[in-house]
């Protein structure tokens, strides 16, 4: 009984990888909160907001539909006054109130991507 050698080309046909960004992307789209897509996928909250920074810095998504406007202010003045982008530098400075999502978001609205 002869076993079948599957060739290397044959192994790397299995599925497409799926971009796991967009899928949190279109649950966003369909007007999930960042609460409900981390549930539904089950990640953390942290781990959605860093999938929708990204369109936040192609400039899919406005960062006001995902983070309060004293909070982009607050974020952004710490950018300029700390002249740093480190998000542990920001949040250091801001405190506790502002999560590491929120202060991605900003930075990917301040520095968008050249996509």
């Amino acid at each position: 009984m002869a076993v079948k050698v599957r060739s290397a080309a044959e192994k790397k046909k299995k599925e497409p990888k799926i971009d796991t960004k967009s899928v949190s992307f279109d649950l966003y789209n369909q007007g999930k909160s960042l609460e409900e897509i981390a549930k539904e996928r089950g990640f953390s909250v942290g781990t959605i907001e860093g999938h929708l920074a990204y369109y936040v810095s192609t400039q899919q998504i406005d960062v006001s539909k995902l983070v309060k406007p004293n909070k982009i202010r607050n974020i952004s003045d710490a950018v300029e006054s700390q002249k740093t982008k480190s998000m542990a530098t920001i949040r250091e400075f801001l405190g506790k109130d502002y999560s590491f999502g929120e202060i991605k978001m900003v930075l990917a609205s301040l520095f968008p991507s050249e996509e």
